[in-house]
């Protein structure tokens, strides 16, 4: 068993877990916020969406202000990336945040069984999406 002079209060555990969950909520917010920001104008050129029209209204608007949505286009699609993957790769964001993380901090919160139930869906997920986990990391990468 461990020394109970080094184990954490339920508040404390309470605490971190609320931290970790803020993190994790900011992160999804991020990466959901870029991804709109990214598609929105990937779509606005797209002659597929609303018509040739619109599209080259939408080229005319943008050539004016080229410099700012080309990078804003670049930075929203790298910050998509990097929100997505903070959460399946744990030796870049163990030290802000990480499944493992967050999992180190519930542990204490929960019956061991529920505990082993979530991990065992986590780990389901991460099979499941491996490939597409494994896609994001290597595009965070480049």
């Amino acid at each position: 068993m461990n020394d109970p002079s080094t184990e954490k209060s339920d508040l404390e555990l309470k605490e971190d877990l609320s931290n970790a969950l803020e993190v994790a909520e900011n992160r999804m917010l991020s990466a959901l916020t870029s991804y709109h920001v990214w598609k929105w104008l990937n779509q606005s050129i797209n002659i597929h969406n609303k018509g040739e029209d619109f599209a080259n209204k939408n080229v005319s608007i943008i050539n004016r202000y080229l410099t700012f949505l080309r990078h804003s286009f670049v930075s929203e699609y790298q910050s998509f990336v990097v929100s997505l993957s903070a959460f399946f790769d744990a030796a870049k964001y163990e030290d802000r945040f990480s499944i493992s993380k967050l999992l180190n901090i519930i542990h204490g919160l929960m019956a061991e069984t529920d505990f082993n139930k979530l991990k065992a869906d986590i780990d389901n997920i991460k099979r499941r999406h491996g490939v597409t986990i494994a896609y994001i990391n290597e595009l965070r990468n480049a």
